[in-house]
């Protein structure tokens, strides 16, 4: 499994990354209140395993006293032919 780790939202498909929250049981939330969540956050990572979203994290920063905060982390973990689903 080779996995593509992506720092820009620019190409993100926002159904696909609501569509990974709700598998992976973090509720339904809507792609432009997830997109709002996103753009305001100052990191970000989106795990691509060929093609297929499976994991995003994201993080608040001041971006001057250097306080960062982790807000947000969800993956589908992938074991052979099942997914498992894991929302940290």
């Amino acid at each position: 499994m080779t996995l593509d780790w992506i720092y820009s939202q620019e190409d993100l498909d926002w159904e696909e990354l609501s569509s990974l929250y709700i598998a992976a049981g973090m509720g339904n939330k809507a792609p432009a209140d997830i997109k709002t969540a996103f753009s305001n956050s100052m990191f970000k990572c989106f795990v691509y395993d060929s093609k297929r979203l499976i994991g995003v994290g994201r993080a608040l920063a001041d971006g001057f006293v250097r306080r960062t905060f982790a807000i947000s982390r969800c993956i589908l973990i992938i074991r052979g032919r099942e997914l498992e689903k894991r929302s940290f």
